[in-house]
């Protein structure tokens, strides 16, 4: 047990000393606005342009009608499942005596 378990320490540390690191040396050069470029003043931001639309949130959509339908759908669902397995129980000694009367004919 003890081999398994430094094992998987070792291989743990391994993984982490491996994958830590390379994330946070993986830094694109093309991303962001360059060293001496200017960035948007907050009245850019809040106009129309492009830079603004890319953090607008998303249009408001209304909620279906149909999500007021699923809980009582799926009680109602439950109800009736409940019902048939409870009509099958009460009539399993009337299904045993059909059956052992066809065997006796």
């Amino acid at each position: 047990m003890s081999k398994r378990l430094f094992g998987v320490v070792l291989l743990t540390s391994l993984l982490l000393g491996a994958l830590g690191p390379a994330a946070a040396w993986a830094v694109e050069e093309g991303e962001g606005p360059a060293e001496g470029a200017e960035l948007p003043s907050l009245d850019e931001l809040g106009s129309g342009t492009d830079t603004a639309r890319e953090f607008f949130p998303e249009a408001y959509e209304e909620p279906s009608p149909f999500q007021w339908i699923y809980l009582p759908l799926v009680i109602v669902g439950l109800l009736v499942a409940l019902v048939v397995l409870g009509m099958y129980l009460l009539w399993q000694p009337r299904f045993a005596r059909e059956r052992t009367t066809r065997r006796r004919r």
